[in-house]
């Protein structure tokens, strides 16, 4: 069952910081912290990301996703119909993740300005049946946006 405001209003203290306006009536927005990683260099906000850029990018909120919960992040509409995609391919959060999210922003089509602050994406919480093994990946407790773990 996706989690509606008022259960995300009740999970306040799993949003870091969390702020009463950014929730939704199935989601909360998430919002960019102030750096970006640019080829693996980084870099303070704001930053205008143009047709063909990639960067990595990170929620200023941090996350603890409790045991029996997961979560799926995406992009907001208007960034979307501008030609920003936020996710590639790592918008799932499993339960027992505890940290800030990391992002991968492409650009597709014009240029936009990336600041501080400013509302990226959205999160949806969703119940899950209990997990023998929560999460406790390379990415746990990570904070700011983390470039590719190396083997």
């Amino acid at each position: 069952m996706i989690w509606s405001d008022r259960i995300i209003k009740e999970h306040r203290n799993n949003i870091i910081p969390f702020r009463e306006e950014l929730v939704q009536p199935n989601s909360y927005d998430i919002t960019l912290a102030d750096r970006i990683f640019v080829n693996d260099e980084m870099r303070f906000l704001p930053y205008t990301i143009r047709k063909g850029d990639f960067v990595l990018a990170s929620t200023e909120e941090y996350f603890g996703i409790p045991q029996g919960v997961c979560a799926q992040v995406d992009g907001k509409s208007t960034l979307g119909r501008r030609g920003l995609v936020v996710h590639q391919t790592a918008g799932w959060i499993d339960s027992g993740f505890d940290g800030n999210i990391t992002l991968e922003i492409t650009c597709v089509y014009k240029p936009v300005e990336l600041t501080k602050g400013m509302r990226i994406g959205q999160i949806v919480f969703m119940d899950s049946y209990p997990c023998d093994k929560l999460y406790d990946g390379h990415y746990q407790h990570q904070v700011g946006a983390t470039i590719p773990y190396k083997n």
